[in-house]
């Protein structure tokens, strides 16, 4: 999912337009009507898991070790913050993954 891929398409709107509590609403939104379906798929290919501990990265408590595991990493200088960024998208304002972005030769 891209919420921010979709906000842009759909409103022609960045997350920075609804601000932070719209936009994790929204994201909140999205993941209780659709966030059941990555775990159907991966019981169809035979995903054998702790079904009953799964958790949504934005859960309370998935915030707060995610939060501790990014500093620690800056911190220990394994991730780091610059200047540069790949992905940019001019629409949304915003680095994009990989997995987000359409190459296309010019």
């Amino acid at each position: 999912m891209s919420s921010r891929k979709n906000l842009a398409r759909e409103e022609n709107k960045t997350r920075h337009d609804l601000g932070r509590d719209e936009f994790v609403r929204r994201v909140w939104d999205w993941k209780n009507q659709k966030g059941d379906r990555i775990y159907h798929q991966l019981r169809k290919v035979g995903g054998s898991y702790d079904w009953d501990r799964t958790t949504f990265t934005m859960d309370e408590k998935s915030v707060k070790a995610v939060n501790e595991a990014f500093i620690r990493m800056h911190e220990k200088g394994v991730i780091y913050r610059a200047n540069r960024l790949v992905n940019w998208s001019c629409t949304l304002n915003s680095a994009v993954s990989d997995i987000e972005v359409y190459c296309t030769t010019v």
